[in-house]
């Protein structure tokens, strides 16, 4: 019992003192000199670099020989880059290892000024320093950080090869916890090297690593390429050779990903259009051009299976534009051609489901929706840039003038057509608006040429008799002595001269006009432009000019006018002639912009579909992006990196009371 009782003092007493030991070091304050760095470390990491800068130089001068004294110049330095003082940084850095030679401080030193290069943009400077480094000593984490700069200033100057070989030295001198962020910096190496190239450096490894952060690089590179099949060979690939890596679970699901969502079935391409509702117009005549296209494809290429369409209607209703884009993935379609009204519903549910889809609208930012939308239609910025095109490099127009409605359509043409005429060199020397719901626009146009002077409410209106005549004067001209007015103009009749003789004359200092309206208020307001005697400017609209219409109205007055048009039934270029001569032949009728669009649109797919490289969506998105110029009935037809149609359009002129089309 004793025993006992004894035993439990001693381990009272004992954890007594260790407590006591424990409280003691905890209340313990740090040395003066430690304080104060680690208030600078604190500060650093915190990112609050002026405190930080100030507390380790307070610590240099205070402990000038104290055991912080290089680490805390050494982040000196590295507060220097972090605000951009990179000559101030090597300056820093070279006290370090004129200071404290022959330690790793000095060798973290030569290190960080190579930073500094790099942080600089002086890439060629990094590249040479880091070869001279190679002939010293550093220890691993030291070199991995040298080959890293010196990988990642390759990398800037696009010299991949060269990158990937640093950021591979890198990973090998990498320790563990540094392993992932190296392997990700070999892939980004990677990602930029060609499928050759790369895949000698992954034989090369011979399965050591880092052979699997590059496997699966290459992998995703296929992927972007469009090659899905081998892109879906290569990850199940890197799943069974490398079973442990950290990667493999991402490379199973990009299998079961690519399987799901890439294959289509036969040569099936899906149509959305509006064939019923206010739309059902405009849908059958895009219809008919595809049903065109296809029969004619089929009649020139036999494939196995053939292509075909499925037809969906949209009815121009959200919802049920939703539901048929559904539909026809459900049927695997490669890609889909339409709509034309809720194309931006449409698109986002295509590329949701990753289904490229030609669209047929002029609606403003439809390609911004992403991946796999595209437009193949007419656009305000596609007319203004031919236009301006040849206004100042075929024609050598310098000035021009716009005259234009106050409302939506005119807005939107008013700035792309002046900030195209900016890109070009061209000058607007007068801007005016008018009311497009009336048919009297004089004042507009003298405002354009200088013959309306805008007088004050409280002048407007100060008239006077002569000669059986009333006269409207500004007064204010006249200091309001209107009776020594009226005095000198009595005189000047009674000698027989008329007082209004000299009129203030039209000063015309553009070269051509644009107004971007319907051909009905065009029309109106061409004669009216002559009659101002803005008889030798150009007359420059949009492609709603191209109507009987504006001829009727304005008639002679159609003199120097060029417009921009997606599709001419009338041109003389054989494809048109062909197909105007068949359309008509079948549907008796010519065809418009509606019909050629969805005929060029469904060819561009066909086209695409019928290669055997091509046996994916992916891939049809990917061949759509890097199409050879097509050569369409609505001119050749690239699609750029967003998705969006770049064509050479027609431009027309009225010739003979015809519209004709301009030849360049």
């Amino acid at each position: 019992m004793k025993v006992k009782f004894l035993f439990v003092i001693m381990v009272v007493i004992l954890l007594g003192a260790s407590c006591a030991r424990v409280i003691e070091m905890v209340e313990r304050p740090l040395p003066p000199d430690m304080a104060l760095f680690v208030s600078a470390q604190e500060a650093f990491e915190a990112a609050d670099y002026d405190k930080a800068l100030a507390l380790y130089t307070a610590y240099l001068e205070t402990y000038p020989e104290g055991e912080k004294a290089p680490s805390a110049m050494l982040k000196i330095g590295l507060i220097r880059i972090e605000t951009e003082q990179y000559a101030k940084a090597r300056g820093v850095f070279e006290q370090v290892m004129e200071t404290f030679p022959e330690t790793d401080f000095a060798l973290q030193a030569e290190v960080e000024t190579l930073y500094s290069y790099f942080r600089e943009g002086r890439h060629a400077v990094v590249i040479e320093n880091a070869a001279a480094l190679e002939k010293k000593r550093f220890p691993p984490v030291m070199r991995m950080r040298i080959n890293r700069i010196a990988g990642d200033s390759y990398m800037e100057k696009a010299a991949y090869q060269d990158a990937l070989e640093r950021f591979l030295e890198a990973f090998a001198q990498a320790p563990r916890e540094y392993r992932e962020d190296a392997g990700a910096r070999l892939m980004k190496g990677a990602s930029y090297l060609d499928q050759a190239a790369l895949e000698t450096v992954i034989e090369g490894l011979d399965g050591n690593p880092p052979a699997g952060y590059l496997l699966y690089q290459k992998g995703q590179n296929l992927v972007d390429a469009g090659r899905i099949g081998e892109a879906i060979a290569t990850f199940s690939d890197f799943t069974e050779r490398f079973p442990r890596h950290g990667l493999w679970k991402n490379a199973r699901e990009k299998v079961a990903q690519l399987e799901s969502m890439a294959y289509f079935e036969g040569h099936r391409i899906g149509v959305l259009l509006p064939l019923s509702g206010q739309y059902a117009t405009f849908g059958q005549k895009a219809l008919r051009g595809i049903e065109l296209a296809l029969s004619e494809y089929s009649r020139r290429v036999a494939l196995d299976p053939p292509i075909e369409i499925i037809v969906e209607d949209t009815a121009a209703d959200a919802d049920k534009t939703v539901r048929a884009v559904r539909r026809l993935g459900e049927k695997k379609v490669a890609a889909i051609v339409g709509p034309i009204v809720m194309a931006d519903v449409a698109a986002k549910e295509a590329r949701n489901m990753e289904i490229p889809i030609i669209t047929l609208t002029q609606k403003a930012d439809i390609v911004d929706i992403g991946d796999y939308v595209f437009r193949n239609f007419l656009t305000a910025r596609m007319q203004v840039d031919a236009l301006v095109a040849y206004a100042t490099g075929t024609l050598g127009l310098e000035r021009f003038a716009i005259l234009y409605p106050d409302e939506a359509y005119g807005e939107t043409f008013l700035h792309l057509f002046w900030d195209k005429l900016i890109e070009n060199n061209g000058v607007v020397v007068g801007v005016e608006k008018y009311n497009p719901e009336k048919t009297d626009f004089s004042v507009p146009i003298k405002k354009l040429v200088g013959l309306y002077h805008d007088v004050p409410d409280h002048l407007q209106r100060t008239v006077f008799p002569l000669n059986k005549q009333l006269f409207q004067v500004d007064t204010e001209l006249y200091d309001g002595n209107v009776p020594g007015l009226v005095r000198v103009l009595e005189e000047s009749t009674k000698e027989g001269e008329d007082p209004w003789e000299e009129e203030d004359k039209a000063i015309v200092d553009f070269d051509a006009v644009f107004i971007p309206d319907s051909p009905g208020v065009a029309g109106l307001i061409i004669p009216q432009l002559r009659y101002y005697d803005i008889s030798d400017a150009y007359l420059l609209g949009t492609n709603l000019w191209h109507s009987q219409r504006l001829i009727d109205i304005a008639g002679r007055q159609l003199r120097q006018m060029v417009i921009p048009e997606g599709f001419f039934s009338q041109s003389r270029r054989p494809g048109v002639r062909r197909f105007v001569s068949r359309f008509q032949a079948i549907y008796g009728e010519a065809p418009g912009l509606f019909e050629a669009s969805g005929y060029d649109s469904a060819m561009i797919l066909f086209d695409v579909i019928a290669r055997p490289d091509v046996d994916n969506r992916v891939a049809v998105n990917h061949a759509l992006l890097n199409m050879d110029p097509f050569e369409g009935l609505t001119g050749k037809t690239v699609f750029d990196e967003t998705g969006e149609a770049v064509k050479a359009l027609y431009l027309l002129e009225i010739s003979r009371g015809r519209f004709s089309e301009i030849r360049n």
